[in-house]
């Protein structure tokens, strides 16, 4: 089966763009973590409310990795010889 796949990459094509198994995206963003608390919250499961934090955390992390790349990105100049950051 490796070696179909490796012959053939198109065996398998991409999930359609309105498919539940496509990632990213981010215009389309459900708000998991705060379903995950409020379900974690009402039955009084401490592991679903510590795996809605992480989710949570996992989004900020996220965000503090993008602004991180654009910041990065910023060239360098004068003031600044090694980039702004």
């Amino acid at each position: 089966m490796a070696e179909l796949l490796a012959l053939n990459p198109e065996a398998f094509p991409p999930p359609a763009a309105g498919s539940p198994l496509r990632q990213g995206g981010g215009e389309d963003f459900p708000p998991w973590p705060s379903c995950k608390a409020l379900t974690g919250y009402r039955s009084g499961s401490t592991a679903i409310v510590a795996d809605a934090v992480h989710s949570i955390s996992d989004m900020v992390l996220s965000g503090v990795a993008l602004l991180s790349f654009k910041a990065a990105s910023i060239p360098k100049d004068r003031e600044h010889p090694y980039g702004d950051f």
